[in-house]
């Protein structure tokens, strides 16, 4: 074997090498980054959860039904005729 293809043979070997620890580099830091992201979505989940609202807090529909039924059966609400041609 001659000198040339030893030296290819050389930097072919040093460049695998380096695809192979670049790729486990990249391994490394993309698990990284998805562990600041887990944290970034409970934080998230965190102050969302401070600021809903609960059922306690959130008012009662019953007022509102009983306003509408009590204008509902109002006679003094009710559509002339002419109201209904239209």
């Amino acid at each position: 074997m001659g000198p040339i293809p030893m030296v290819i043979s050389g930097v072919v070997s040093l460049v695998m090498y380096s695809l192979v620890i670049l790729g486990i580099y990249k391994v490394f830091q993309i698990g990284t980054d998805v562990n600041e992201i887990r944290d970034l979505l409970r934080d998230i989940k965190r102050n969302t959860q401070d600021l809903s609202p609960t059922a306690s807090h959130l008012p009662s529909a019953v007022p509102l039904a009983q306003a509408l039924k009590a204008y509902e059966d109002d006679p003094a609400h009710e559509p002339e005729p002419a109201d209904l041609d239209r």
